[in-house]
């Protein structure tokens, strides 16, 4: 399968046509729901109408960053996606040379979801784990995964991007990375462009309290919910503590650079650079609470 995307890919390079983009030609004129059907089916089909889309990886991998795999992974991307074209600025999908980076792209789902948005060669994605950007660039050779450190900078130029996403990476970065990472981005954005970033909410922390009442009844709960309650202990003050306004990070591992993350409204506007500022923040319409932040023009 994936050395049939390479040759279908060289063949358009022998053509003259390197950087035209098969899926904006062939689905760009599909509705969101259309275009969300035609990633799900590419699971099982990799060519649709004569183009070929990327490999998935195995559903294990998959359950094994996220949670789950198939077609509630891509659905769950497509959501993020959707969200995304409904709430930024416009003119950011219609600018001829718009550049997309997806931040911690993992093994390349949220990138998928946006192939037909962005000229092929301008979407871009970062992947700290060496491992898993390596999967990644192999199932992907359509666009450019680019792997460096889990701490900034990225080598990356001043003004690179129109939009910078990161599903469910601030959801579990500490407070001094968190906003090192803004920094970052601030310095990779162009002026007028956006950055969709995912996060935990009070609607999460409600949820384990629910769990919580269940596993104490005797009832299996997801692995991941179970791993948040433990580290997390008193869920009531952690409530508080978030309707307080704090960040608030729990170290759920060694790592002392990733664990579980809530972030108020209050606390992202206090670690924001003073060259961005909150455009949207939605706390229903997603699985994660979401922060459109737009830089300052």
């Amino acid at each position: 399968m994936l050395d049939h995307l390479i040759e279908s890919f060289f063949i358009q390079i022998q053509r003259g046509e390197p950087w035209s983009n098969p899926f904006e030609r062939h689905f760009g004129k599909l509705t969101d729901h259309e275009w969300t059907e035609i990633l799900v089916k590419s699971i099982n089909n990799s060519n649709i109408d004569g183009c070929i889309f990327p490999p998935f990886p195995s559903n294990e991998l998959q359950a094994s960053i996220h949670g789950f795999g198939g077609d509630i992974a891509i659905r769950g991307a497509t959501d993020f996606r959707n969200f995304v074209k409904r709430n930024t600025p416009h003119d950011i999908f219609s600018r001829l040379d718009r550049r997309m980076l997806d931040y911690g792209c993992g093994w390349g789902r949220i990138s998928r979801a946006f192939l037909r948005d962005f000229p092929i060669e301008n979407i871009y994605a970062f992947e700290p784990d060496k491992r898993l950007s390596a999967i990644a660039r192999a199932l992907n050779p359509y666009i450019t995964i680019t792997t460096g450190n889990f701490t900034p900078p990225t080598v990356f130029g001043n003004g690179a991007f129109d939009m910078i996403v990161g599903y469910s990476v601030f959801s579990h970065l500490p407070e001094g990375l968190a906003k090192d990472w803004l920094e970052e981005f601030s310095r990779l954005l162009r002026p007028g462009g956006c950055i969709a970033i995912t996060t935990w909410g009070e609607r999460f922390i409600n949820r384990l309290a629910v769990e919580r009442e269940n596993m104490e009844n005797g009832q299996q709960i997801h692995r991941y919910s179970e791993l948040v309650i433990n580290s997390a202990g008193n869920l009531a003050g952690l409530l508080q503590r978030f309707r307080s306004g704090d960040f608030v990070f729990l170290s759920s591992s060694p790592s002392t650079t990733y664990g579980e993350t809530f972030i108020p409204r209050a606390a992202m506007e206090r670690i924001l650079p003073n060259t961005l500022s909150i455009f949207k923040h939605d706390s229903f319409s997603l699985a994660q609470d979401v922060f459109l932040l737009v830089k300052d023009t």
